[in-house]
């Protein structure tokens, strides 16, 4: 592949578990492996299955800036490589004189199976210009602190990501992406959380670490900063509960939980008489956006077992198409504002559990554990005295 632009589908055959294909899928790997094979460049094809976001809408992201770290430790590529995402419309274009068709391909990624690899016929000429400035954004972080003797020095680590769009390419003539749903809601339930508990005068045996993290929507950035350097240290942090776009647009009656198959936390996040589904990393809503990551990994690469709840719905349900709904006409839109419906009590009701949920990894008398057969176990942190 030297010298050449790899085209791939988002996705990955059935035989690899989640956990494999987020790890696969991480800025860290990916990048690292066309670096390797000395490719200059990447397209990705979205699967039109995945795509809750129109391509119409896709597309307005293209004129928002790119970022990445300064820390040259943390940086993914070391050299320019071009990166594009390619209308799945078109995509029998890329495909001329392979023998393949797009319509082909994509039946080989919805039935789960393997993608042929093969060589393109058509080049690409993309003259690219950049222009390159330095900007700061702030991770917000509140300690409460634990009161058990010896537990008060581990920290469970509570996540949210603090930015949006901000200002984009106008829809309906508004350009204020205004983020209420992704993530202020987030946000305001983190606050929520802490402000009870630290006027309940109730004592949790851990630490809390309130993480309010920047630049989510550049690529994770300010998460994947704070795990590998935190404000405590590294191997204190024994749990990552993290909240991002939990979308409190219909009464909460099943709860869905990214992660809960990696780790005890799983069995933690249990939350009767609430139906409960249990969902693997990747994130499959959102797979057309940059990354189909969420802050969770971060922590998990960096060794901290970590889960992700949120509104959940069954399959075609009213619940399910208003998710669809929210998705295709609100998600980095102007229109996720404060005037869109929302379910208050839900959110309430969803604050609550998260409480009850940091109050029961706070006091557990063992730190959550990954499970002997997670792949991310591999990136547990060293034993430390409990």
């Amino acid at each position: 592949m030297r010298g050449k632009i790899i085209v791939y589908i988002n996705g990955g055959p059935a035989n690899i578990s989640g956990a494999l294909k987020a790890s696969a899928r991480s800025a860290q790997d990916f990048v690292s492996f066309v670096e390797s094979a000395g490719a200059v460049g990447t397209i990705a094809i979205p699967n039109p299955k995945s795509m809750d976001v129109p391509w119409d809408r896709m597309r307005l992201a293209a004129s928002q800036p790119g970022m990445r770290l300064a820390d040259v430790e943390l940086q993914d590529s070391h050299r320019p490589l071009f990166t594009a995402t390619w209308n799945p419309a078109h995509a029998d274009e890329l495909l001329a004189d392979s023998n393949h068709r797009i319509a082909d391909l994509l039946a080989v990624a919805d039935a789960g199976k393997p993608m042929p690899h093969f060589d393109l016929k058509p080049t690409l000429k993309a003259p690219v210009v950049t222009k390159n400035e330095q900007v700061e954004a702030p991770n917000v972080v509140g300690i409460l602190r634990g009161s058990d003797a010896k537990l008060k020095s581990q920290y469970v680590v509570y996540s949210a990501p603090l930015d949006q769009v901000g200002v984009g390419e106008p829809i309906n003539g508004d350009k204020i992406y205004n983020g209420a749903l992704d993530n202020a809601s987030g946000i305001a339930s983190m606050l929520d959380v802490a402000e009870k508990l630290s006027k309940s005068g109730v004592k949790l045996k851990r630490s809390v670490l309130f993480v309010a993290v920047c630049a989510e929507e550049k690529g994770l950035l300010g998460s994947r900063y704070f795990a590998q350097k935190p404000t405590v240290p590294k191997t204190s942090m024994v749990a990552d509960l993290n909240t991002d776009m939990f979308l409190p647009i219909f009464p909460l009656n099943y709860l869905v939980v990214y992660g809960t198959n990696e780790s005890t936390l799983g069995r933690t996040s249990r939350q009767p008489p609430l139906r409960w589904m249990s969902v693997s990393f990747p994130i499959v809503r959102r797979i057309v956006t940059s990354s189909s990551e969420a802050i969770s990994t971060n922590f998990i690469r960096a060794g901290v077992p970590s889960i992700m709840p949120e509104f959940g719905a069954t399959a075609n349900s009213p619940e399910d198409k208003g998710q669809a709904e929210w998705f295709n006409n609100r998600y980095h839109a102007p229109s996720d504002d404060t005037q869109q419906p929302t379910d208050l009590a839900a959110a309430a009701k969803f604050d609550k559990l998260m409480l009850q949920l940091v109050e029961r990894v706070a006091n557990s008398s063992e730190k959550p554990r990954w499970k002997p057969d997670s792949y991310f176990r591999r990136f547990a942190q060293p034993k430390t005295s409990e």
